[in-house]
């Protein structure tokens, strides 16, 4: 057991809910300090006359769409589109575009 009397007591529910809550509080805390500090930097930047860019962390979970091809001939064969282009399709002599995997949309079947 651990040596904290005030959570022994406590539920895994109970610490699961105080956990999450915990969690929320600390990331607006943080999101509270974040701006604060953006509003600083830039109240700094325009008195010295200096162009700042801040870029805004992504949030939690939160991922950009990023585009795949995948080699038409070996399926097993991708690319994410960083870097260079593969060999397959350097020599397919064919715009990249066209290797792009497209998201594929459900279709309901029809029960016969």
């Amino acid at each position: 057991m651990s040596s904290n009397k005030l959570l022994d007591g406590k539920s895994i529910s109970e610490l699961q809910e105080l956990f999450n809550s915990t969690q929320k509080l600390l990331a607006e805390k943080q999101d509270a300090i974040r701006e604060t500090a953006v509003q600083q930097i830039q109240q700094i930047a325009l008195e010295a006359g200096i162009k700042v860019f801040i870029r805004e962390p992504k949030k939690r979970g939160e991922k950009s769409a990023e585009k795949l091809y995948r080699n038409p001939d070996d399926h097993s064969q991708t690319w994410n589109g960083k870097g260079a282009s593969p060999k397959w399709i350097k020599a397919s002599g064919k715009d990249k575009s066209e290797f792009e995997v497209k998201a594929e949309t459900e279709t309901p079947t029809e029960n016969a």
